[in-house]
């Protein structure tokens, strides 16, 4: 027997004699006491902690008394409760193995995942965190307790101690730095000093807070430990403490960090002097300890946590040690100041308008055109690649006009013309892209004169010559009658007309410089950006255009500089699509049963390809919509739709060459058995008519489907839809409907041999069949792919019977699958009757029907057939238009090319991951099943909605579907590409690793 269970063995003997506990043990890593984890057989556990030799009854005696103030005083605080012994106390001291005296004490576990562990770190999750510090610190107000703990390194009113050790850097560079935030410590210290005293945790690390999860996968703060580090202090200290291990935290950043500061402050408010001192604490609380990190790497080089201290703190003590107005601005805005101190008086001081601002062109704007480049604008056609043309002309005017007239652009409209990679903020056309736009535009004539509007001095003047960049432009500091600093900057300037230095002093009404032409203003039509900002930027980064998670900072950073130019703010200023009050009207005007995609609903204002655009331009990847078969906004058909507008867009009681078109191609793709067409307006329309066709042919109604089938909403369609009809409160299925299992190989069911016995019942009724309706592979019941042998077994089964087959090709037709252009070519079969739906209009509402002669004379009994809208002329030209899309592009080829390299990255996931229970598809046709259990085959349905609504927070859209709702659907336009494929495969790798599907709740 080792020492280590010798003694595991001894203390458990000692805890069940004095606390009266038991079970099993289970040693902790500890940096210096020895730490056991209790589990008792009911379940209960216990943290039993041996202090180390030399720790002070003092140092004990401080936790427990905060700690069981704090737990009386706010019980709701997820902080560890202190199990008395049998005797009371809440330790005790006892002797060890070697005899000498030792203190020990147990607390109740809380159970978690240490938040350097937790993956992802969310906003919500960080403002729980904020909100419980908060608490925490208002509790901790009200301790007045007379304690005296040791003294510690951590305190951070004192950090002075590592100016004698900063040489153990050996990093001159690093030391220039630290000492020079030792100097400003100084500068603010006695700020701090002065600041109210109390009791704080001091220590609030990733390594000492612990994060649960509820049921759905939400992250909340389940714990605070480690109060050995107990410090007097003001509270701001564990607000800089706990921000400086969030800030150099892997995926956490500055947005996050404010929400922790949001939440806070909404607890416990910060006041504006302690903001002011916050980002030197924070750089302080790292310095100290990269520097202790320095010492401790002496002696422990190899040691992991030292290691990566020293190189996260490093990380960030290099690039934001010169951030500190730009940071301080952030956290005030968070914390609804002002970003910058004195910046309510410049806008009041701009607002009122008796400076007499000289005009910045000579030219009047009060009647200028305002133009719009926003969502509902076209350009650019492609919103991931503006071209050359499409920027030089931005406001669709002649070259007449554009010497003629001026035009405004708005301030913070969204934008999709920045598509230079240095607008975006990461890898992918999904990630983070800077498409809110902080100044207005002033598109006048090449060669107009830009003058100031007030006195100045030029801090800075650059050419920046990159595509979509600003070209010239000119920084200008002005003043307020009270010595407040604003600035203005003028952007796409002739650089060649800047005839002045930095440092230079304009007074009002001098000559700035000129409008350059596209060749010098970065790609431009000719215009000036003129912006207004409170403060220097981010280390002299000016950017024109900000990320739209940003907007509420930068919009109060960057004010409207429409004063400036004599116009009204309210006019010039873009209105936001308010997506709350969309949301509020689906509630009172909408049926509820209109369902949302997602738990955080997407408002949609544009798309191209397998891209989508929300209202502020962010781009999500669409692996889900099959509607846009070719694509979103396909230019070929966004050009016929237009041009046939302006001609003619009848009815089929008139003839038009788009009809023959139209019907020609499509029975092209068809065998030769299939001669004719009917044109609806949809696929739930098209398997009405199927049936009608069906039952007419045959005389006979009983009808036999898949199981959780889905072919439509009108009342025919769902009475052959179980996935409907038998929902708690459908309608149920009718006498003359039968249900027979859908196939699944992943589970084992095959449902060939049902169809037999429904024959016999149905002719045992002395009825006769009409026919049999199915998805060829069925889609709302999970994605399936029948296996081998199945539909052919029940088409020649049903046919025998003398009924009708009908492929519901919704889903699958059109080349989605690849190497088949239609589901029933792959399984081998031959319907009567195929449907077809949105797809074939590419999101314009059609749908046909197409069928033999044979039934089609049976139809033809007398009875009208006519859809109003059902094979118009612009209905026919866009189905054409898009089966023709399909062949010219090659999106069959590319669906089967893509969807190898989509099947061959699922297999990987699967291979790797226990969730992944079935991947199964073909072309762009995929599902991923998700289960808890590969022997049982448990549904995995929350998980399958967790990493649904992950992958939607990833801007990657996919769907659900199944029985239990654990199908990931993914079924993407055809126009996908292998990049995207790549994005998604990442995506949902990560989404698999997260700390929610890898421990639960």
């Amino acid at each position: 027997m080792d020492n280590i269970e010798t003694e595991k063995i001894y203390w458990a003997q000692v805890v069940s004699d004095r606390w009266n506990l038991s079970g099993q043990y289970k040693i902790l890593n500890s940096e210096f006491d020895f730490n056991f984890e209790l589990i008792q057989s009911n379940g209960s556990k216990f943290i039993v902690k041996i202090m180390r030799l030399d720790c002070e009854k003092s140092f004990l005696d401080a936790q427990v008394s905060i700690l069981e103030f704090l737990k009386k005083d706010q019980s709701e605080l997820p902080i560890p409760k202190i199990i008395k012994s049998v005797s009371g106390n809440s330790y005790e001291l006892a002797a060890d193995l070697n005899n000498y005296e030792r203190i020990i004490w147990v607390l109740e576990k809380i159970e978690g995942i240490m938040l350097s562990n937790v993956s992802p770190i969310s906003k919500n999750l960080m403002l729980d965190l904020g909100k419980k510090v908060a608490s925490l610190d208002l509790a901790s107000k009200k301790f007045t307790a007379d304690i005296d703990p040791p003294s510690n390194k951590w305190d951070l009113t004192k950090p002075l101690w590592i100016r004698d050790n900063i040489p153990e850097i050996l990093d001159p560079e690093l030391e220039l730095i630290i000492n020079e935030i030792l100097d400003d410590f100084l500068n603010i210290s006695d700020r701090l000093n002065h600041l109210p005293h109390y009791w704080i945790h001091n220590d609030l690390n990733d390594q000492n807070l612990l994060v649960g999860f509820l049921s759905n996968g939400q992250a909340f703060l389940s714990g605070i430990l480690d109060f050995g580090d107990l410090s007097k202090s003001p509270t701001i200290c564990n607000v800089a403490i706990c921000s400086a291990y969030l800030l150099i935290l892997p995926g956490i950043g500055l947005n996050l960090q404010l929400e922790f500061l949001r939440g806070y402050h909404s607890i416990n408010p910060i006041s504006e002097e302690e903001l002011d001192i916050l980002f030197t604490l924070i750089i302080t609380r790292l310095a100290v300890s990269y520097v202790n990190s320095s010492i401790m790497a002496k002696d422990k080089p190899d040691d992991p946590y030292v290691i990566i201290s020293q190189r996260d703190s490093k990380n960030f003590l290099w690039h934001m040690v010169k951030g500190k107005n730009f940071f301080t601005a952030r956290f005030r805005n968070i914390c609804d100041l002002p970003p910058v101190k004195g910046g309510s008086e410049v806008i009041e001081y701009l607002n009122q308008g008796k400076v007499g601002f000289h005009p910045i062109i000579r030219q009047p704007l009060k009647d200028a055109k305002i133009i719009s480049l926003d969502l509902e604008s076209i350009i650019p056609i492609d919103p991931h690649s503006i071209t050359q043309s499409e920027a030089i002309n931005l406001t669709g005017r002649s070259e007449l006009e554009s010497q003629r007239s001026i035009n405004l652009g708005k301030y913070l409209e969204p934008r999709l013309i920045y598509t230079a990679e240095d607008f975006r903020l990461g890898a992918g056309k999904n990630s983070d892209r800077r498409t809110i736009h902080l100044g207005i535009d002033v598109f006048a004539p090449l060669g107009t004169e830009i003058f100031t509007p007030l006195e100045g001095d030029v801090i800075h003047s650059e050419f920046c010559d990159k595509p979509l960049d600003y070209g010239g432009f000119v920084v200008i500091e002005h003043r307020t009658p009270n010595g407040i600093s604003f600035f203005s900057l003028f952007g796409h300037l002739d650089p060649k007309s800047l005839r002045f230095k930095v440092g230079e002093r304009l007074g009002k009404g001098d000559l700035i410089g000129k409008i350059g032409s596209a060749s010098v203003n970065g790609g431009w039509e000719p215009h000036l950006h003129l912006q207004l900002a409170l403060g220097l930027g981010q280390e002299n980064n000016w950017p024109g255009v900000c990320n739209p998670d940003d907007i509420k900072f930068w919009s109060q950073y960057c004010p409207n500089p429409a004063t400036l130019l004599g116009i009204n703010p309210g006019a010039i200023t873009f209105r936001k699509i308010d997506k709350n009050h969309l949301i509020q009207n689906r509630i009172k005007s909408f049926a509820g049963n209109l369902k949302l995609s997602y738990k955080d609903p997407i408002l949609i204002m544009r798309g191209f390809k397998n891209y989508l655009f929300d209202e502020s331009g962010r781009c999500y990847l669409d692996f889900y919509n099959n509607v846009p078969h070719v694509g979103h906004s396909h230019p070929r058909i966004a050009s016929l739709v237009n041009k046939q507008l302006r001609l003619i867009n009848s009815n089929t009681r008139y003839l038009h060459p788009s009809q023959k078109k139209l019907s020609e191609n499509l029975l092209s793709k068809f065998p030769s058995s299939f001669e004719v067409v009917f044109l609806v307006n949809s696929g739930s329309e098209a398997n009405e008519l199927a049936l009608r066709l069906a039952k007419t042919y045959t005389g006979n109604k009983d009808f036999v489907t898949f199981d959780h089938g889905y072919h439509g909403n009108t009342n025919a369609a769902i009475e052959v839809s179980p996935y409907k009809f038998k929902k708690p409160n459908g309608i149920g299925k009718q006498d003359w409907v039968h249900v027979i299992d859908c196939p699944n190989e992943f589970r084992d069911v095959d449902p060939r041999y049902q169809i037999t016995k429904i024959l016999n019942d149905i002719q045992a009724q002395g009825r006769s069949l009409g026919g049999f309706i199915s998805e060829t592979f069925p889609s709302v019941a999970g994605q399936i792919i029948p296996q081998p042998g199945i539909l052919q077994h029940i088409y020649e089964e049903v046919k025998v019977a003398g009924g009708v087959c009908i492929a519901d090709e919704v889903q699958t037709g059109l080349g989605r699958l690849g190497g088949y252009y239609f589901g029933f070519e792959q399984q081998k079969i031959l319907p009567d009757i195929v449907v077809l739906g949105k797809p074939i209009g590419n999101g314009h509402p059609i749908g046909a029907v197409v069928t033999t002669q044979e039934i089609a004379k049976a139809f033809n009994n007398g009875i009208e057939f006519f859809s109003t809208f059902g094979g118009s002329d612009l209905s026919c030209l866009i189905a054409n238009e898009v089966l023709e899309i399909v062949d010219d592009e090659m999106l069959g080829e590319n669906a089967k090319q893509m969807g190898s390299f989509l099947e061959k990255g699922l297999v990987a996931l699967k291979l790797g991951s226990s969730l992944i229970g079935d991947v199964r598809g073909m072309g762009l046709f995929w599902g991923v099943e998700i289960i808890r259990n590969f022997e049982t085959k448990e549904p995995g349905t929350s998980e399958a909605n967790y990493i649904c609504n992950r992958l939607r927070d990833k801007r990657i859209l996919v769907g659900l579907e199944g029985p239990y709702e654990n199908i990931l659907k993914i079924r993407p336009p055809l126009s996908l590409i292998h990049d995207d494929v790549k994005i998604f495969l990442s995506a949902f790798a990560d989404v698999l690793e997260e700390s929610y599907l890898r421990n639960g709740t």
